[in-house]
């Protein structure tokens, strides 16, 4: 079994969708339930097992509660692709000074 988060688009999404074709039950995380059911139901259509776990990666406490749901209801995962993202979205030259601090401190926060 896999826990992909940032499952609901980009990187996750293409992830979830390759291990779902090699058989690989999924546990699909991202904090926006709607666009991971769409992900979900592709999924169940060819056949193989996923799970919705709608969840701000960015929350530790909404992260411990998701762990616990996804290991009562699927058991221990197998793997872990951790893909959720976030940032600036436009040319790194028109990037301001603070839209840089505020990904960086996003980022160091996650860190611990």
């Amino acid at each position: 079994m896999a826990v992909v988060t940032g499952a609901s688009s980009g990187i996750g999404r293409a992830v979830a969708f390759r291990l779902a074709r090699r058989g690989v039950r999924v546990a699909l995380v991202a904090r926006t339930r709607p666009a991971l059911e769409v992900v979900a139901a592709a999924i169940l259509s060819r056949g193989v097992h996923a799970r919705v776990y709608p969840c701000d990666v960015a929350d530790p406490a909404a992260v411990l509660a998701a762990h616990g749901l996804i290991v009562e209801e699927l058991g221990s995962a197998d793997i872990l692709v951790n893909a959720a993202g976030f940032g600036v979205w436009k040319p790194f030259a028109e990037v301001t000074v603070e839209e840089h601090a505020a990904m960086m401190a996003r980022l160091v926060s996650r860190l611990g």
